[in-house]
């Protein structure tokens, strides 16, 4: 597959993988306050996750998450995002999905969802469950997630917030879409989809930075990449290969 083949061709910048060793090689603090414990595990476990020790990177953040609990400060954003607990059980979840344990993952995205404040947590949280179900091979369960999203969705909508994350939650919506039509084979439909849900995205970069509790500006860039790959596998199992190259080298 030329898709793979481009993907596998990309080689990390050097001087940053020596950082991540040296930031994920750094010995725990001597200390028994679980705000510092919490983000020292949450940052040790980014560096282990950026090269590629997945399985290091969840029990940093599954430590993370015990001290967090106990942290005066667990419901604070700071701008990295270190040491807030929703932040901690998101990326747990994320890693433990990439480790391959889709079930793990799966509980974890469950517990986030019960902690939502705010719909539009609620429509990014649901996002996840839907590509946990599907890789569980549960197409219903997963249909049954995305039509919860909806709900929320026209919730989040009438928000005073939505001005500046419609851009955000549509993506969100788009691209669960297009994963849900990918499962089923409709190819057409999902390239719709996934193409709305990266168009959404670059609306949304200019918009994100500024936004109360966002995420470092990196993970959006890292979901538009996303988007776009998402756009060139669909598009090469149509068989428009020439397009599928040239957007999976724009991603990468």
């Amino acid at each position: 597959n030329d898709i793979l083949k481009i993907i596998e061709q990309y080689k990390p910048d050097p001087q940053k993988v020596e950082r991540d060793r040296a930031a994920a090689a750094v010995q725990p603090p001597d200390t028994t306050d679980p705000t510092e414990l919490a983000r020292f595990y949450h940052q040790r476990g980014r560096a282990n996750g950026r090269i590629g020790l997945i399985n290091r990177q969840i029990a940093d953040l599954r430590l993370a998450a015990e001290h967090v609990r106990n942290s005066p400060q667990k419901a604070v954003m700071p701008p990295d995002g270190l040491g807030n607990e929703i932040r901690i059980l998101f990326e747990l979840s994320n890693a433990t999905g990439r480790g391959g344990n889709a079930l793990s993952a799966l509980r974890v995205r469950e517990e986030l969802l019960k902690r939502s404040d705010h719909p539009g947590t609620s429509v990014a949280t649901i996002a996840s469950l839907v590509i946990y179900e599907l890789y569980l091979g549960d197409i219903a369960a997963a249909k049954s997630r995305f039509a919860e999203m909806e709900k929320y969705f026209a919730q989040v909508r009438m928000t005073p917030a939505w001005p500046a994350i419609q851009y955000d939650q549509t993506a969100h919506m788009e691209r669960t879409r297009a994963n849900l039509l990918a499962a089923e084979g409709k190819w057409l439909e999902a390239e719709r989809a996934a193409r709305a849900a990266l168009a959404n995205t670059e609306r949304d970069l200019p918009l994100s930075s500024s936004r109360k509790n966002s995420r470092p500006q990196a993970e959006y860039e890292g979901l538009r990449d996303e988007d776009e790959l998402r756009v060139a596998r669909i598009l090469a199992m149509r068989g428009q290969l020439a397009e599928a190259e040239a957007l999976a080298r724009n991603a990468l």
